[in-house]
């Protein structure tokens, strides 16, 4: 359904949470406005510069189910799908709604209610419109009248995921195109959704999936999953870091990259950095050491590589987690801000990318 490049550009906003004020419960759009505040009280940090990725989605003719990890530059539907077949963009907007889906998105979206659509200038009913932004971390219905690879370049954030509880929720993940889980492995750990009601998008048509153990998910494909009641899942393993999902580094300060096995059975999760081309990015690991020339415990920050690395961490046993403490080598910064990706992944095929920044004082 879609697979990922990383690039680094300018023009970051403060807007990690701002993307899931449409989707879940007041109680979750209060918790995100919290949190949107408390980014802004950060002032202009995030301001000047911003980590990307190009979310490439595989198009069919007809109706596709899209999961869109990230927030776009660029959010206006017609400037996003320019250029390309896609006359149609739906996104259901109805958390309070229960009839969420039809059998057949040919069905005119606008009788169904909680779905926005936008359709492409060239159609006559484009007046009907009133999709007016494309957001990261929603699913979408697409329309193509021709298949189509489609990249679209946008911001990420380590936000946690908001469920509707008692209803089916349309979602998505970013997955290994190559080594993607079943449903019944991602939600295993899982409540909520022990026993998966699944619904994919096949030729058109919404269809259960018979045996969640044996059918493998796809990265970036949405589907509809009921959610037995409340549900505060993030995947197998859970990620968080950061303010806002996005970990802030100065010279001295440290955030913690927080890891969490949510499953039944061992993880064997590791940690890429991404940078882009050339660029330097002077990450360490704080540690605890014990003893030697210390008296007691002295914490001391290990390098690592100025670019991009992999490393595999030990295994988590079931419902176990671990912290890893980032800070940056501010001394080592060639510029006042510098900005990467970190991918966390595990064996199940799961990604979680937090984005990081770093800052050097002296160079403002």
């Amino acid at each position: 359904m879609s697979n990922s490049s990383v690039a680094l550009t300018s023009g970051f906003a403060a807007r990690a949470a701002n993307r899931e004020l449409s989707g879940g419960c007041q109680q979750g759009r209060r918790c995100i406005l919290a949190v949107i505040l408390l980014v802004l009280s950060l002032g202009t940090l995030l301001a000047s510069g911003a980590v990307t990725r190009t979310q490439m989605l595989e198009l069919s003719e007809g109706w596709n189910a899209v999961y869109l990890d990230v927030d776009p530059l660029v959010r206006d539907p017609e400037k996003v799908f320019a250029n390309t077949p896609v006359d149609i963009v739906a996104s259901f907007d109805g958390a309070e709604f229960t009839q969420q889906f039809t059998s057949n998105p040919s069905a005119d979206l606008l009788q169904e209610m909680g779905w926005a659509t936008w359709y492409a200038p060239s159609r006559s009913d484009s007046f009907l419109s009133k999709l007016g932004a494309v957001y990261g971390k929603k699913s979408y219905l697409i329309h193509a009248t021709a298949a189509v690879e489609v990249g679209v370049s946008g911001t990420v954030a380590c936000t946690p995921r908001i469920w509707q509880a008692n209803a089916f929720n349309l979602i998505g993940y970013p997955l290994d195109e190559l080594a993607a889980p079943t449903f019944a492995e991602f939600f295993s750990g899982s409540r909520a959704h022990s026993n998966p009601r699944v619904y994919r998008l096949i030729n058109g048509v919404w269809n259960k999936v018979v045996n969640p153990a044996s059918t493998a998910m796809k990265s970036g494909e949405a589907f509809w999953i009921y959610t037995d009641g409340p549900s505060v899942y993030q995947g197998p393993l859970e990620v968080t870091c950061g303010v806002g999902g996005v970990a802030l580094l100065r010279e001295g300060q440290t955030e913690n990259l927080i890891l969490k096995n949510s499953t039944p059975y061992p993880l064997n999760p590791s940690i890429e950095h991404v940078v882009a081309d050339g660029a330097v990015f002077p990450l360490a690991v704080v540690v605890d050491v014990v003893g030697g020339v210390w008296e007691g415990v002295a914490k001391v920050p290990v390098a690592l590589g100025d670019a991009g690395w992999q490393v595999g961490l030990p295994p988590l046993g079931a419902g176990a987690g671990c912290k890893i403490p980032l800070t940056v080598r501010a001394d080592q910064l060639e510029q006042a801000q510098a900005e990467s990706l970190i991918c966390v992944k595990s064996e199940l095929g799961t990604e979680v990318w937090v984005p990081i920044v770093g800052f050097r004082e002296d160079l403002k």
